[in-house]
């Protein structure tokens, strides 16, 4: 938790250290622009989802006949691996993606959300890719155009977001309220009750209170980033899911990550989130 709100650059670091058993055409292709385009892509898509063929769709609007290609090729590798190598091959790509235009920047951008927006089955590991290319690449070719946001409205987004932290990293209610509550501790908020809604309900209000906040002052993010990391690691298990949700606050909110060590068996990824 330290490490919220400091500066650190651990990240690519831990991905080369986490993926020793990755094929190697998969850490190639993070490693060059066209390839890590492909790759990211690989990592959002789901040949299982209903929505399947609109995905395909959107990828060839890239008008990018080697990315279309190679993401194809990618996509048998990338589903084999671990869940908890996803969020690693992502970071490794971040310096090749940083290589890219400006138009190229947008297109790519642009295709991702399209994916993302037609998925019928959304995973948190789609908002933190979304968070992480957003954020990395508009660092590089926009000013962040801040909005003054009302305290009340803040507040309001941040008792959402720590609830649906709280109640997507833990199938216990009880164990959800404790850590929300928690969380609500170290923001300086007072609790309110916990809502019952579907996991589908939560990724979605977990988004918009993204979207909402990002334009609140740096030291308030701050300190809700460090709340969040405290309903994390309330309960002293940390989930794939909440790895990943907590990657899309940091990189929404502009304060780096902690570093977490994913789970021993990442394939039991059926208990990150209630069903």
């Amino acid at each position: 938790i330290s490490r919220i709100g400091t500066l650190n650059a651990e990240q690519l670091t831990f991905a080369s250290e986490v993926l020793p058993q990755t094929p190697d055409l998969l850490i190639k292709a993070a490693r060059e622009p066209y390839g890590a385009r492909a790759l990211v892509i690989a990592l959002l898509v789901d040949r299982h989802d209903d929505a399947y063929v609109y995905q395909v769709d959107h990828i060839a609007q890239l008008g990018d006949p080697l990315v279309n290609t190679r993401y194809r090729a990618l996509l048998g590798l990338v589903e084999k691996l671990p869940l908890a190598y996803h969020l690693p091959l992502l970071d490794l790509s971040l310096p090749a993606l940083l290589e890219l235009s400006l138009d190229e920047r947008t297109a790519f951008v642009e295709v991702l959300e399209a994916i993302q927006a037609s998925k019928r089955n959304g995973k948190p590991f789609d908002i933190a890719l979304h968070s992480v290319v957003t954020a990395r690449l508009s660092q590089r070719y926009q000013e962040s155009s801040r909005k003054r946001v009302h305290p009340s409205t803040l507040r309001q987004h941040a008792h959402e977001l720590l609830q649906a932290l709280a109640i997507l990293g833990n199938r216990d209610r009880t164990k959800a309220i404790m850590s929300y509550g928690k969380g609500c501790e170290v923001a300086g908020l007072r609790p309110r009750g916990l809502k019952e809604v579907s996991s589908e309900k939560l990724l979605a209000t977990f988004t918009t209170c993204l979207t909402a906040l990002q334009d609140a002052p740096l030291p308030w993010k701050e300190r809700l980033a460090r709340a969040c990391a405290h309903v994390v690691l309330h309960d002293e298990v940390v989930t794939i899911s909440e790895i990943e949700l907590l990657r899309a606050i940091c990189e929404t909110f502009e304060v780096p990550a902690p570093v977490f060590q994913p789970p021993d068996k990442p394939e039991n990824s059926a208990k990150d989130a209630p069903t």
